[in-house]
């Protein structure tokens, strides 16, 4: 982290990490950060504590820092208060150009600090981890945080996992999550493992520690495990270009192309944007694996190699075709990868439910996915062994495809633990090869890198090993605790579940070292954001909705990279014309330009801008580094 230069009287208040590169300056009574390539500026300043609401203290903090600029409040939510705060807001913005503007409120006793952002969205998701760091390291001077490491790891007993089961069934039921399972081991030894509430709320069947769950990207690090065993095989190094083992791989750009190593494959450090709308909608169950390879050899890397955290699905998806092939070279890619992963991950770890089969999953004790609807009702997201937007994810599988429970999870989990050593006392991976995954890669946090598909991060001084996926109606985490000798995993089929699973963690805190936590602060103030969001989505479409817009779209529009989508006028439904899902929508007039907005759980919020390009009816997807642009045929 860049020194702390400045001296004014807010330095010597607040105490920071500031990303490498970037600067800090003294700015009146205030701090101006910049970015380094100074498309990204955040206004640091102190404001006297008073009864207003977040919004009203945003508005006039910008006005101290820009009143020449017109702004209005789009959003504002409570956050979790963390390093001492007394409380925690984010305020979103909106001017009359693209930029984004943000304020972050930190409430002390008199006063509060207000942190005011303002950069490009193709700027903000780039650097995004870089802005996280910084946000999240903020707090007065002499503040310590509570900590752990010193204290004795508790034992849990009957009581203990009575407290925890009572905990998660009553904030799923809070957060409208109809499912969840959990496993846990202590000492080696399994603690627990079944779960609460139904794998679908019409069957009403009870999940419990054999009901199959997507993990998304959680398979990332058992795609990496799989490169750890070549590694101690001595098929490869973690060190070796990729180019020697696999001669096409190729991105965007050569240099780069030449300086992939195997341990860059998956450290979200290459440079490489996500760009996950291709898959989603050009890939089918039946897109074959090397599509993955095509799309990298169009995406060019928007930083250097290690100098951000950005995550790419195509690169973790290639390590696990990759490794396939180094063992399997005359197998097509998917099926030597499926091979190659039963046979050194699934089998020696003893995972037997664990695998990439839609139709093997679906026929057995399986969980549906599910999210709320835009008035925050639960319902299903319509997924089967031929249809469903999850499917879009099985090209591209190394990176988050299998499906498992959290009966072989928790096996996953303590094979992390044990450093590769067996239950039965014989040695499953080589230690040192498990372990370099855990090399810290590329900084995404306070206290907390990225390496190779596996995530490690300090909590209250404790290490911890972990990892998260996320599918549409899919939400998985694991969590390894070394210093209290845990291994957990958590599963959930919602969406509206992800705040879920960092609550788990802190709740099995809380047990193990006998501490009063953030727990079930952490699940009220999600419900909060959960209900605020609801409530705004319904007040932007109400108020914006136009449907006189529809008259005007053209039965179909094709872009060469994500496909064609057609209109269904009787079901008010976009569909991708892979067949492979379809969304319901609306249109909507907003900010003086003609939109379509997504209104069911698949992509739910997401935007076409309606438009014309020489006389050709058109609609465009912005991403955040990307922009696609669908043409009428």
């Amino acid at each position: 982290m860049a020194d702390q230069s400045p001296t004014n009287k807010l330095t010597k208040v607040l105490s920071y990490d500031l990303p490498n590169k970037w600067r800090i300056d003294e700015l009146n009574e205030q701090l101006l950060v910049n970015s380094p390539s100074e498309d990204l500026t955040m206004h640091v300043l102190q404001l006297p504590r008073t009864q207003n609401k977040p919004s009203e203290i945003a508005l006039s903090a910008w006005k101290k820092v820009s009143p020449d600029v017109t702004l209005e409040v789009s959003f504002e939510e409570p956050e979790l208060s963390n390093q001492g705060w007394e409380a925690q807001h984010h305020v979103e913005l909106v001017g009359s150009n693209n930029n984004v503007y943000q304020a972050t409120l930190l409430i002390g006793q008199k006063e509060v600090y207000a942190i005011l952002l303002k950069t490009t969205p193709s700027e903000f998701d780039k650097r995004y981890a870089e802005i996280s760091l910084f946000l999240n390291s903020i707090h007065l001077s002499g503040y310590k945080a509570p900590d752990y490491s010193s204290l004795t790891a508790k034992a849990l007993d009957a009581n203990d996992i009575k407290n925890l089961q009572s905990f998660i069934a009553q904030s799923a039921s809070t957060l409208s999550v109809p499912g969840v399972a959990f496993a846990i081991s202590q000492g080696g030894k399994v603690v627990f493992e079944g779960g609460t509430g139904f794998t679908n709320t019409r069957k009403q069947q009870p999940v419990d520690a054999k009901t199959q769950f997507m993990i998304a990207s959680n398979t990332k690090g058992m795609t990496t495990l799989l490169l750890a065993k070549l590694v101690e095989l001595g098929k490869l190094s973690w060190e070796d270009r990729v180019i020697d083992h696999f001669p096409t791989f190729k991105l965007g750009n050569s240099k780069t192309t030449e300086q992939i190593l195997v341990k860059h494959l998956v450290c979200a450090c290459t440079g490489l944007p996500r760009k996950d709308f291709n898959w989603m909608f050009a890939n089918t169950k039946h897109t074959p694996a090397s599509s993955v390879f095509d799309d990298l050899a169009q995406l060019e890397p928007t930083s250097e190699l290690g100098e951000l955290y950005q995550y790419n699905n195509q690169m973790a998806a290639a390590a696990g075709y990759i490794a396939g092939h180094v063992l399997y070279p005359d197998m097509p890619l998917d099926e030597a990868y499926d091979t190659a992963m039963q046979h050194y991950v699934f089998e020696p770890l003893h995972m037997n439910d664990t695998g990439f089969s839609f139709n093997n999953a679906l026929r057995s004790n399986f969980a549906s996915p599910h999210d709320l609807d835009i008035y925050g009702n639960i319902i299903e997201v319509h997924q089967n062994e031929h249809q469903g937007f999850n499917h879009t994810i099985t090209p591209y599988r190394p990176a988050g495809g299998a499906w498992s429970n959290v009966s072989d999870m928790l096996r996953y989990a303590q094979n992390e633990l044990d450093k590769g050593q067996a239950r039965n006392k014989k040695r499953a991976f080589n230690e040192l090869a498990l372990l370099q995954r855990r090399a810290n890669m590329i900084t995404y946090d306070v206290l907390a890198h990225y390496g190779m598909g596996l995530a490690k991060e300090s909590l209250f001084g404790l290490e911890i090993i972990q990892h998260g996926g996320s599918l549409v109606g899919y939400k998985s985490d694991f969590y390894v605790i070394e210093q209290a000798g845990i291994a957990a995993v958590i599963m959930v089929n919602s969406t509206e579940g992800q705040p879920l699973l960092k609550a788990f963690l802190h709740k099995l805190l809380e047990l193990v070292y006998e501490r009063k936590g953030q727990a079930q602060s952490m699940v009220k103030i999600a419900k909060e954001k959960q209900q605020m969001y609801t409530q705004e989505f319904i007040s932007y479409i109400d108020s914006s909705t136009n449907q006189s817009i529809k008259n005007n779209l053209a039965p179909a529009y094709k872009n060469e990279a994500l496909g064609v989508i057609t209109f269904d006028s009787q079901t008010q439904k976009i569909r991708i014309n892979s067949g492979q899902w379809q969304a319901e929508y609306t249109t909507i007039s907003s900010d003086g330009t003609s939109k379509l907005v997504f209104i069911d759980p698949v992509l739910k919020g997401l935007e076409l801008e309606v438009g014309n390009d020489n006389a050709k009816r058109t609609l465009t997807l912005h991403g955040p580094q990307h922009r696609y642009v669908f043409y009428e045929m």
